[in-house]
């Protein structure tokens, strides 16, 4: 089913901060706001955010593809939500109202970010988990780990993005404490995904997490206790699918994409605890300090480890989105 018609924003979001400790340059980010009119008047709203860290096609290419009928899977997404969206709004239906239950992690840009008296200060403001952005100098630096891990009561989550080899992998978790383990609640993304290397791991008495998966893995096999899933990305539903002989538990998180991107996220969070109850973790919806927010949107309010969404319909906000400048998106 393809829209009536087709509105899209444009945004150049400046970048502000790499999420590691890497020197390089931060990338501006370029996407958009979709709004696709599935009956008369009734539209819903998706973000497109293309990341080459996934090797998205950039904005300009995702928009030809939609114009010929051809759109990626981003694109297909980002319709698929905005229907969902559109639905919502034409019943009044709120899908943000229980958006403050749903509790994130504080993410740490860096080890090096760390001090026992930051983490009591992480802990006081109400956060029970922290997830730090990892390198092989992370890896390599159980010392601090150790010492760090065991100053509060904050469980830990390690998200590595691969940058580690095999090797790698094990002497970092063959090196930790017993104590530090029991502080750990996963390491994400340790190093590329293997069936039987990833089963090795998991021997170690860490659990495992996966986030940038592939299509093709056995999923049948996974060698995972922990999936992380990105809405704005692929339908979190249909994934849930595919492993739903696996006793996985679940974190749900933005693509450090726009804040209506964010919205969006959360609310199919929401959808997804439906139908996995308890197995839902900590979420990763606060937002970062790697871009510039869009003017042309409210803040959030934040309360510690919660969003509190504003009352309103659908993913939420309508008034910033009936005040943005539209363009038709037409061939």
């Amino acid at each position: 089913m393809l829209p009536l018609s087709i509105k899209i924003y444009n945004y150049d979001l400046k970048g502000l901060k790499p999420l590691n400790r890497s020197k390089s340059t931060v990338s501006n980010q370029e996407g958009c706001i979709i709004g696709c009119e599935w009956k008369p008047g009734q539209f819903g709203y998706a973000d497109i955010c293309p990341k080459p860290f996934f090797k998205d096609a950039p904005l300009s290419f995702q928009m030809e593809g939609l114009l010929l009928d051809q759109p990626s899977d981003l694109v297909k997404n980002a319709m698929t939500l905005s229907m969902l969206d559109a639905q919502a709004r034409s019943n009044d239906t709120d899908l943000l109202a229980s958006g403050f239950m749903l509790r994130n992690h504080k993410l740490i840009s860096s080890l090096d970010e760390l001090t026992i008296e930051s983490l009591k200060a992480i802990e006081k403001e109400g956060f029970k988990v922290i997830k730090i952005k990892s390198d092989l100098a992370t890896a390599q630096n159980i010392e601090t780990i150790e010492q760090l891990s065991a100053g509060s009561n904050l469980l830990w989550r390690f998200d590595f993005n691969n940058l580690l080899s095999f090797e790698q992998a094990k002497a970092f978790l063959s090196q930790l404490s017993a104590e530090a383990k029991s502080k750990i609640q996963f390491v994400e993304d340790i190093c590329n995904y293997n069936d039987e290397e990833w089963s090795h791991l998991q021997s170690f008495g860490v659990k495992l997490a996966i986030d940038n998966c592939a299509l093709d893995i056995d999923f049948e096999n996974l060698a995972a206790d922990v999936m992380v899933l990105k809405p704005g990305r692929y339908n979190i539903i249909e994934r849930l699918k595919k492993v739903k002989s696996k006793n996985l538990h679940f974190v749900v998180t933005h693509s450090m994409d726009h804040p209506f991107g964010i919205l969006s996220a959360m609310a199919m969070a929401i959808k997804l605890q439906f139908f996995i109850k308890d197995k839902l973790m900590d979420c990763g919806f606060l937002p970062g300090e790697q871009f510039e927010w869009d003017a042309h949107f409210q803040p959030f309010e934040v309360k510690g480890p919660h969003i509190v969404p504003k009352e309103d319909i659908g993913f939420g906000s309508s008034s910033d989105l009936e005040k943005l400048p539209w363009k038709i998106l037409n061939a």
